[in-house]
């Protein structure tokens, strides 16, 4: 397969869990969702409505990483690059070209973006996680999550 899958590839695809370096797995839902086993907690976590791997080195990990644990100064996006837009990927039925998906951690006092980076829909290994979803705890409430490197891919 060339490029990106498709949103029908994604939810058929062939990938059935993947793990990550601090011992979660993820699997998919039959929408192409994904639902994450703590393995720390040994409990699993709510529903999530799109997971992304993003590449990257690990000065930029560890600064991603940094910057998630502080909210006030630092926002996390998901966007689809249409044109000159950048339009809020809130889930997989939001992405119209997943070639075009970007991850970016965007610095609130510099008013810039600290990184910004092609996102896949496909795991791959030493990629790290990203994820968002509707709370089913709140309807109006996106939730999402940034989790370890992927050691592991399960077919």
């Amino acid at each position: 397969m060339d490029g990106e899958p498709t949103k029908k590839e994604v939810v058929n695809r062939p990938v059935k869990s993947f793990e990550t370096a601090k011992g979660s797995t993820y699997t998919y839902d039959a929408n192409g969702n994904t639902l994450r086993y703590k393995t720390v907690d040994q409990e699993w976590q709510e529903k999530m409505d799109i997971t992304v791997f993003v590449p990257t080195d690990d000065e930029n990990k560890a600064k991603i990483f940094d910057a998630y644990t502080r909210p006030n100064k630092f926002n996390f996006y998901l966007v689809e690059v249409q044109g000159d837009k950048q339009v809020p990927i809130y889930g997989l039925e939001d992405v119209t070209n997943p070639e075009n998906l970007r991850f970016g951690v965007f610095n609130i006092p510099k008013n810039k973006w600290a990184f910004f980076r092609k996102a896949s829909l496909t795991p791959t290994i030493g990629t790290i996680v990203y994820e968002r979803g509707k709370s089913a705890k709140s309807n109006e409430r996106f939730q999402h999550h940034l989790g370890h490197e992927v050691t592991k891919i399960n077919y």
